[in-house]
């Protein structure tokens, strides 16, 4: 139980109390409720629907793949919806682009560049390609499409003559 002055008097009251021991006024928490019932319908909906708005705002502005749609050109993201063969064969674009073996490790790497942080992206793969969970792949490489994952903006390769596939941007194939 805290003290606080009365908003009329100003002798000190204990929150809890719901009127003023000293001058009777309404105080604490039916003093706010007294207050919102004593104002216009249009101002209450008013003050509902701001903090509503801020709300919606704060949520979407705090989104955590709110970078990931910016960190993709126009021209990139125009250009890597074209369809592969019929036998799934895609090639590797011009560029510096990457194939893990472990799509939770690719989700990673873009989640901390998508944050722009370089030292962290940089420790991380250093160490998967120390690992051998890295592949650089070569532009213009003949790959095989095996799976998809549209909405997180990956797609899973398999080099020609390999066994195994490889995890990369959508962007890196076409």
């Amino acid at each position: 139980m805290a003290l606080y002055p009365c908003p009329e008097c100003k002798r000190e009251i204990s929150t809890d109390a719901k009127d003023c021991p000293h001058c009777g006024k309404r105080a604490g928490w039916a003093a706010i409720q007294a207050r919102w019932k004593a104002m216009p319908a249009g101002v209450q909906y008013f003050l509902v629907g701001a903090v509503a708005f801020f709300l919606v705002v704060m949520l979407l502005s705090n989104a955590p793949d709110k970078g990931k749609l910016q960190a993709i050109p126009a021209p990139v993201a125009q250009a890597s919806t074209a369809a592969p063969a019929a036998d799934g064969r895609m090639t590797v674009r011009p560029g510096t682009w990457f194939g893990f073996h472990n799509r939770e490790l690719l989700e990673r790497a873009m989640q901390i560049a998508s944050q722009g942080d370089k030292a962290a992206w940089s420790k991380l793969m250093a160490k998967a390609v120390v690992a051998g969970a890295v592949i650089q792949l070569k532009p213009g490489e003949e790959v095989f499409l095996e799976d998809t994952a549209v909405f997180s903006g990956m797609v899973k390769i398999r080099r020609k003559g390999d066994i195994s596939g490889l995890w990369t941007n959508m962007e890196a194939v076409r």
